[in-house]
């Protein structure tokens, strides 16, 4: 029968055996894992913060079809015509209320860009309002007022417009 040796090294240590690690193994450890933890945290609020852009832009794209099909439903003159007549943040309040019927309507704010505003500075004018409310993120939307009930002249000869942009943003 042929048997095995084992060979036994001299290594220059004491024949003791090794329990455990050493404390620089433990810390280079827990400095790796402590590392990975923050990159992971800081990776999962960019993701949340897109999140919470991506919802804000979806509701604010159906404030907008939801009032495109407002406006087609009151130049057919159907009783279903949601006639708007206020102005300012009243009107964008209310065509949130109106035309979102179905979400929780109390975790959204919403503020008026003035409505004499030409369309390619409405941009900028909500990141003037977010900066004064101290909100990061906004989406726009608008509404058409005065669909049934016109406004009066003196209103649009002053340069006012029926259609009202609006900010849309979180409350929290």
């Amino acid at each position: 029968m042929n048997t095995l040796k084992k060979k036994q090294f001299n290594t220059g240590r004491s024949k003791e055996i090794q329990a455990g690690f050493t404390l620089v193994e433990v810390i280079a450890v827990l400095v790796i894992l402590a590392t990975l933890v923050a990159i992971a945290t800081v990776k999962f609020f960019d993701f949340r913060k897109e999140a919470k852009i991506a919802a804000l832009k979806s509701q604010a794209a159906n404030l907008i079809a939801n009032n495109t099909l407002n406006f087609a439903t009151c130049k057919v003159n159907s009783s279903q015509c949601i006639d708007i007549r206020e102005t300012g943040d009243a009107a964008c309040r209310m065509g949130l209320d109106e035309f979102l019927p179905q979400v929780d309507t109390s975790i959204y704010g919403v503020a008026n860009i003035s409505s004499d505003t030409p369309e390619n500075e409405w941009r900028s004018a909500m990141e003037d309002i977010l900066n004064q409310l101290g909100k990061d993120i906004g989406a726009i939307f608008w509404i058409d007022r005065f669909l049934l009930t016109p406004p009066s002249q003196g209103w649009l000869d002053q340069g006012w417009n029926p259609r009202q942009p609006c900010v849309l943003f979180y409350e929290e």
